[in-house]
């Protein structure tokens, strides 16, 4: 077949399809070779995605070997074009990648990592196909976190050292050998690749042998591999120039430029020096660059009317700005048109919203001029039978287990008294400790600690000292601590009571001053109501909710006389209610009702005068995908490295510190074989991931999870989560010479 009937039948289905340039044409690997490539050669990789709502997403991907010749990664880059063009009609996203600096979009589609042989097309190496392995003698060095990279290696004892993992693949036996100074987890993810060499190369016919690396000794039908002189010591480290043994870096802080080619030379005109930026500032009859002077990556966005002229030289944009910034030659390249945007590209942005984006959760329907969200019905029961919601939704359980509250007075816990449950002051900062039964009868405990925006600085430390104290004395130190800002509540803690809570914005329980107030009252996507004091103006007002404007009187909170309950036309009916045992709570009777459109004089000169308010449909965010980072402070900075693809358990390393961040949470996971001062620092870490986001959040929840302790909103981000793992990880069956 041709290049071009390769391309004719390709994307056609979810998956991926891989090409080497031979002789500047495409020529097709066989996919038990997927994830394998030659470092003298040149390829093109198309990643396929069927979509719900019809259709496909289609990635190009042309992959540069270090040692490849120009001629060959000036193919595959022309290739990769064509491929964009005439199977997805020009709306892939194009991306450059090079050997050893891959992008997390094309590492995450070779789930067993990557492997690195020596040699090419060029040279005479082939993928080949035979039914006897017997003359494959390799050996292959196993570094990196996530994603493993194997990279082949002289087959000598000299090759070898103790701090990492090999695999020797003589064809139909494959070894592990493991240094005696490498990681469970690094021994984890050898072992996974010797296993997936077996399963897709050898289709199974071949034996995986895992030897002990504390002995230097070896079964003897290795030495004729690696050589007859077994040397009395190996290494303990590797060589000074061996590759880092690291993850993809976290993308840094971009550029963001408006391109011009209209004179001949590429102009670049600064629209902002950093982020986070609006999408608005992108405009859909130009093309825009956003990179950063250290990469890792340059990001050329095609609007939909930008000149084709403009649009074909995408490549040349990126080119140039690397010449220009004198950019490392492995910068990766990712090109997309408009509204075929990667995510790695919308992290940039703190208002993205996609093409189609629903303005709320589920169905919506018109009301005057606002969407009314239609919540669906949370089922706290199904949460056990599928993890995933769990975690979606930020619920262990129904939030009915057992709990305490505490204020903090004077830097000392006081109990709150049941009846003021539900109330939080913003001057003020609480602890709440929680336990409730798993299905499987497992007491598991929470200590959540809020602070009220306006509390201060001593306060909030004082808090933070108490949920340590509080921690060891009723818990031994094993309940999950949950740092919580105002604003921010998570789902959970909103739950435990009874599905809503209310934030006063100054005073204290049975010492509030009287006061007029205006509370607004909202449901979340677990129909969970909060009700928070807003500034007292008709200008606070918003069509999508509930607001309550009450007059101040001499109940213990300082309310009385006649109040409004105010219905904007996207408020939901829960919200009603909620506001009706607000009511009751506060020690307010006297309630008129209103709905948008059919306010009194009174009301208005309530609130202080009519004015213009918020009417426009609130925009419900799309479910962000989980970002898992492993984390080390030992420079002094911190640094966030991402693993990529399909989060499992085996990503997780017990001798460092992780963090996954679930977007409306930041979980940060405590190794057990992490050093002391990583686990001292492991809040701070996570508040300065938060400080270097890109797209600029605040206040998000930060929880503290140990190994073996994981609740179930955390371990629903992993695929087939098993408790037995920590113990059955460590279970190797060591082949030894005797």
């Amino acid at each position: 077949m041709s290049s071009q009937e390769y391309i004719d039948a390709a994307g056609k289905e979810t998956g991926i399809e891989v090409w080497r340039i031979e002789e500047s044409e495409l020529a097709p690997i066989p996919k038990k070779f997927y994830g394998t490539f030659y470092n003298g050669d040149s390829y093109v990789i198309l990643s396929t995605k069927e979509l719900k709502s019809c259709g496909f997403e289609w990635n190009v991907h042309f992959w540069l070997g270090e040692k490849t010749e120009q001629v060959e990664a000036g193919a595959a880059a022309l290739w990769a074009v064509t491929v964009d063009d005439e199977v997805a009609g020009g709306a892939a996203v194009q991306h450059r990648e090079v050997q050893g600096h891959e992008s997390k979009a094309f590492i995450s589609l070779f789930k067993k990592g990557l492997i690195y042989e020596e040699g090419g097309v060029a040279s005479g190496f082939n993928h080949v196909e035979p039914n006897d392995y017997s003359e494959v003698n390799r050996l292959l060095w196993v570094r990196g976190k996530n994603p493993v990279r194997c990279t082949q290696v002289a087959c000598s004892w000299d090759s070898l050292n103790k701090s990492d993992c090999f695999i020797l693949d003589v064809g139909n036996d494959i070894y592990t050998w493991c240094g005696e100074f490498s990681t469970v987890w690094e021994r984890t993810k050898a072992n996974e690749m010797a296993r997936a060499i077996r399963d897709d190369e050898r289709g199974g016919r071949a034996e995986v042998h895992i030897i002990d690396a504390g002995e230097v000794r070896c079964p003897e039908k290795l030495c004729p591999v690696l050589g007859d002189d077994i040397p009395d010591e190996i290494p303990d480290e590797a060589p000074e120039d061996a590759p880092a043994k690291k993850g993809a870096p976290r993308s840094g802080a971009g550029k963001l430029f408006k391109v011009s080619g209209e004179s001949g030379d590429v102009e670049y005109s600064m629209i902002a020096e950093e982020g986070p930026y609006e999408q608005s500032m992108l405009e859909d009859e130009n093309v825009f660059v956003l990179a950063s002077a250290d990469g890792p990556a340059i990001y050329v966005w095609k609007g939909k009317n930008s000149s084709a002229e403009e649009r074909s030289q995408a490549i040349d944009y990126c080119n140039q700005y690397m010449e220009k910034n004198d950019l490392p030659a492995h910068t990766q390249f990712e090109i997309m048109p408009q509204f075929a945007e990667s995510a790695m590209f919308k992290q940039f942005f703190a208002d993205w919203q996609d093409l189609d984006e629903t303005d709320g959760m589920g169905e919506t329907h018109t009301v005057g001029s606002v969407a009314k969200v239609e919540h669906e019905e949370f089922d706290a029961l199904s949460m056990h039978v599928t993890p995933e919601t769990a975690a979606e939704f930020g619920m262990p359980d129904d939030g009915s287990g057992e709990k305490k509250v505490f204020r903090i007075v004077e830097s000392e816990r006081e109990e709150v008294s049941e009846e003021n449950w539900g109330v939080f002051y913003s001057n003020e900062c609480y602890i709440i400790s929680y336990t409730y039964d798993t299905p499987k009868g497992k007491p598991e405990s929470y200590i959540y600690y809020w602070l009220g925006n306006s509390a201060g600085t001593a306060s909030e430390t004082a808090t933070a000292f108490q949920v340590v104290q509080l921690d060891k004395e009723e818990f031994d130190g094993d309940a999950l601590q949950v740092r919580v800002t105002e604003g921010k509540e998570p789902n959970h803690l909103i739950a435990m009571f009874n599905g809503g809570m209310a934030i006063m914005q100054s005073g204290s329980y049975c010492e509030a001053e009287p006061r007029n107030a205006l509370f607004q009252i909202r449901l979340n996507r677990a129909n969970q109501v909060k009700a928070f004091e807003t500034e007292f103006s008709a200008t606070a007002l918003n069509s999508n909710d509930t607001f309550f404007a009450v007059c101040e009187g001499d109940s213990d909170y300082g309310f009385g006389g006649d109040c409004f309950a105010w219905f904007g036309t996207g408020a939901d009916d829960k919200e009603k209610e909620a506001l009706a045992k607000f009511a009751e709570k506060i020690g307010v009777e006297n309630i008129t009702e209103i709905n948008e459109g059919e306010e009194s004089d009174e009301f208005w000169e309530f609130l202080g005068g009519q004015e213009e308010y918020f009417k426009l449909p609130r925009k419900q965010e799309k479910t962000r995908l989980p970002r898992l980072f492993e984390c080390s402070m030992a420079t002094g900075n911190f640094v966030a490295e991402e693993l990529l693809g399909v989060l499992h358990q085996s990503d997780l390393n017990p001798a460092n510190v992780m963090l996954l961040d679930a977007w409306n949470t930041v979980f940060v996971w405590i190794g057990e074989e992490s050093s002391e001062d990583e686990k001292e620092q492991t809040l701070e870490a996570a508040k300065q991931y938060l400080a270097t986001d890109p797209a600029g959040r605040k206040g998000i929840p930060i929880v503290q999870v140990k190994q073996e302790k994981e609740p179930i909103t955390f371990t629903g981000f992993f695929a087939g989560w098993d408790e037995e793992f920590w113990l059955n990880a460590t279970n190797f069956e060591y082949e030894n010479d005797s």
